[in-house]
């Protein structure tokens, strides 16, 4: 199977290839104007939901006292942030939302997120720079977000 740098390089080539061979110049813009609405078209779909917050995760319970448990790596959710609106892949189970501020640690909001729940509104008076948190039993997913 050939990787996306291969398939780009022989588009780029073709490209390139086809420009030299046309000699009108409405043709040249018009390809060039196609390209360009086709590469804002994907920038504006990937902010139209919000701003990617990175996300990473720990556990809770290291298991230390339970020997050598091989695990597979945690699937880390896509979270995005509009405004005060979160939205994030649906949880398999129920997990708690809590916002802590980023400089003192203390816990600032808290949210019972239900199964299957994908997006959540927080409060319009919270403003600042905030920890961000999804504990799902021992699985912690955090990262930081600007309100």
């Amino acid at each position: 199977m050939y990787s996306i740098s291969y398939w780009l390089y022989h588009f780029l080539y073709y490209v390139c290839d086809r420009i030299k061979n046309i000699k009108d110049m409405k043709k040249n813009t018009f390809f060039l104007l196609c390209i360009t609405a086709f590469f804002l078209q994907n920038i504006y779909a990937s902010t139209s939901i919000g701003i990617p917050v990175d996300i990473y995760v720990s556990f809770n319970d290291s298991y230390k006292d339970k020997g050598h448990i091989m695990r597979v790596p945690p699937q880390i959710p896509d979270v995005y942030i509009k405004n005060h609106l979160i939205t994030f892949d649906a949880f398999g189970n129920a997990c708690t939302l809590e916002l802590k501020d980023a400089e003192s640690n203390k816990v600032v909001y808290s949210q019972t997120i239900p199964t299957g729940t994908a997006s959540c509104t927080l409060p319009s008076t919270l403003e600042g720079y905030y920890l961000i948190q999804f504990v799902c039993g021992n699985l912690v997913y955090w990262g930081y977000i600007d309100l």
